[in-house]
């Protein structure tokens, strides 16, 4: 029984982890909260071809002066992620 509620604990903690993961991403996809740098390594740190890596940061540093554009990027960006 303490083997299994440590576990649940360690799972508890895992998915906490998680959770404020997603959200300082989520954060970090918006206008508001945009840094170029988190912005390139989560991108650099996906699963996407290179390619596509390449042409989402290139979306993000023609469209950074510009939040209204940024904000689109950001989305776009957003939803190759997922």
């Amino acid at each position: 029984a303490g083997s299994a509620a440590a576990d649940a604990a360690a799972a508890t903690s895992r998915a906490a982890t998680a959770a404020d993961t997603v959200a300082a991403i989520d954060a970090a996809l918006t206008p508001e909260g945009f840094d170029a740098a988190r912005v390139a390594a989560l991108i650099d740190a996906s699963a996407l071809s290179d390619a596509q890596k390449t042409n989402l940061k290139t979306l993000i540093d023609n469209t950074k002066a510009d939040p209204q554009l940024l904000g689109s990027a950001l989305e776009q960006v957003r939803a190759a992620l997922r």
